[in-house]
């Protein structure tokens, strides 16, 4: 079964993002408001979806014995957060829960987990190597365009922000086929070009 040392400040801040993009959708959602844990090769990754977008998150670990489970996110974050000045957290999955301590602490907690079946099939994912862009001017980009776009709309090109490099800066360009717009201000070296679906723009604020 799943166990894991982690650091503390980390998996909080890796739930933290996780409930963000639950808790925006939680009263639509028919899964249970969790996330997804799965230890392999001494590494972490939490899965969470509100089903129309995913987050998909790794961090390594101290030590792990290889496992999935599917935890309720709100209750393992009150949890996690309720921890002061700790520096490592350990999870372990038992036959019904999954148990959680802090270093330094000797009190045990204990969350009663979800059917793992009942989490959406996992998307196949993988890392390849890319360019490197500045967030906060990427989502500074999305906020003056993406409310240009078109939401539902027939032609999916509009749902959507588009993205494409030249003259050495990446440019984003949104529109409902009403209203246009535009904005060229963040350097960029390389070749790009792509639509972000506007319902993940929210996804790229939660980054």
């Amino acid at each position: 079964m799943l166990s894991f040392t982690a650091d503390a400040s980390l998996f909080q801040e890796v739930l933290n993002r996780a409930n963000k993009l639950i808790s925006k959708a939680r009263k639509s959602l028919f899964i249970s408001p969790g996330v997804l844990l799965r230890v392999r090769d001494r590494n972490l990754t939490v899965f969470a979806t509100d089903i129309d977008s995913w987050i998909i998150q790794d961090m390594p670990i101290y030590d792990g014995e290889e496992g999935e489970v599917f935890i309720p996110i709100a209750e393992t974050l009150k949890l996690v957060k309720g921890f002061k000045r700790v520096s490592a957290i350990r999870v372990m999955e038992t036959e019904d829960s999954i148990k959680i301590s802090a270093e330094g602490i000797s009190s045990e907690y204990e969350i009663r987990k979800y059917n793992l079946g009942e989490f959406p099939q996992t998307p196949d994912y993988t890392l390849y190597d890319g360019y490197t862009i500045d967030l906060e001017q990427f989502v500074e980009g999305l906020d003056i365009v993406s409310w240009c776009s078109a939401e539902n709309d027939s032609r999916v090109f509009l749902n959507g922000v588009y993205f494409h490099s030249g003259d050495g800066y990446l440019n984003l360009v949104a529109s409902d086929g009403t209203v246009l717009g535009k904005v060229s201000k963040m350097r960029f070296e390389g070749e790009i070009k792509g639509i972000i679906p506007i319902n993940l723009v929210d996804v790229v604020r939660i980054l």
